[in-house]
């Protein structure tokens, strides 16, 4: 069998040349690994790519949402990343020290942290220097921001409390349909984060 049509079971991924050789180092890849990845990196370096079965029901949800290129069968699914390219905070805290640093990290991804800089209260006023070139990370729901001493201890402050937001391809998908398959059933939990069915 080449391929099936229960999106819910690895074995049914179809055995495609664009798997076999999606990984430019030559590192082995299969069905298996490419079923429903969600891991960074773990396919190509700076992407998310993984391969899903894709329902009628989820491409009318895609559709009604505005998204176009989403069809039923067999999907390959590549997933941009970026660094932080910018922050908010919602609380600049209190007690905090120009030693400490700002961390952003998620999972599998290239971290990066911040100098603070701090007023007369220790409030943290601005986050400057990031390092690793501000990171890579491929959505902002996957990080996660936090306060640590020059050790990476915990801060003296408190309070703190701040978002990012992520530039590059961080955030972008493309679909490209490998089998073309309107009777395609069954989801994974990853499956139908990637493809909403409701």
């Amino acid at each position: 069998m080449l391929w099936g049509a229960n999106g819910a079971s690895s074995a049914n991924v179809p055995k495609h040349t664009l798997i076999t050789n999606i990984n430019p180092t030559g590192a082995s890849v299969n069905n298996a690994t490419m079923y429903t990845n969600t891991t960074p990196n773990a396919i190509v370096k700076n992407m998310v790519v993984g391969v899903y079965g894709v329902t009628p029901t989820e491409v009318t949800v895609a559709n009604t949402a505005g998204k176009k290129d989403v069809m039923a069968g067999w999907v390959l699914r590549r997933s941009g990343m970026g660094p932080v390219s910018g922050y908010v905070m919602s609380n600049t805290g209190t007690g905090y020290s120009n030693n400490d640093q700002v961390t952003v990290k998620a999972t599998a991804c290239v971290n990066t942290a911040a100098n603070v800089t701090t007023n007369s209260t220790g409030g943290i006023i601005s986050l400057s220097n990031w390092t690793n070139g501000g990171g890579m990370f491929p959505n902002t729901a996957s990080v996660t921001v936090a306060i640590a001493n020059t050790t990476g201890g915990a801060a003296n402050g408190s309070n703190f409390a701040a978002t990012v937001t992520l530039g590059g391809r961080a955030g972008r998908h493309s679909n490209e349909l490998l089998v073309s398959n309107y009777q395609m059933t069954g989801n994974s939990s990853q499956n139908t984060a990637a493809f909403p069915n409701a």
